[in-house]
């Protein structure tokens, strides 16, 4: 019966947050403030994934993907440089074997996008510049020794033994 509880309050909580801004109620009720969450929501065939930027008892949402073939939104990893909380996430698009990356700067409580899909590359936690709007990519296998730097129209790297680093772009996600 608590079970069946919980499930009913989630599956509300999450119904609610669908509508992009949801008052939290009671502060900290459900999330910390100034936090980022993925919430994921599953019918039949489909699967719909938000992510949400918990401030000032609000859920806003900042980027949502609808899939079809497996592709999903996840937490990488979160590392501080210089005080700076930093938050990764990895943007998987499955049907074309491909990631892009999204970043959170909790200083200025803003969001990032890799404007490239990139296949066996990972973002390196000091090749982060935001002033720059750069990111530093290397492949899973630390093979190669060649390092590019991409253009702005590039938007599908396939993985290449040849190419160890990348430089690539990222650009601010406008939150309305």
């Amino acid at each position: 019966m608590k079970r069946l509880f919980v499930i009913c309050l989630l599956s509300n909580f999450l119904i609610a947050c669908h509508s992009g801004r949801v008052s939290v109620g009671m502060k900290g009720a459900f999330c910390d403030e100034d936090s980022v969450y993925v919430l994921k929501k599953e019918t039949d065939s489909t699967e719909l994934y938000t992510l949400y930027y918990h401030k000032n008892n609000f859920l806003q949402k900042i980027y949502e993907m609808n899939t079809e073939d497996g592709s999903s939104i996840s937490f990488l990893y979160a590392f501080c440089n210089k005080n700076i909380e930093y938050k990764c996430f990895i943007v998987n698009n499955n049907s074309a074997d491909c990631n892009r990356y999204l970043f959170f700067n909790s200083k200025n409580k803003k969001f990032y996008i890799t404007r490239t899909c990139f296949s066996g590359f990972y973002p390196q936690k000091n090749g982060l510049d935001f002033d720059n709007s750069i990111v530093v990519l290397n492949n899973g296998y630390k093979k190669g020794n060649k390092t590019i730097l991409l253009g702005d129209s590039i938007l599908y790297v396939p993985y290449n033994d040849a190419i160890k680093t990348i430089k690539g772009g990222i650009i601010p996600i406008v939150i309305p």
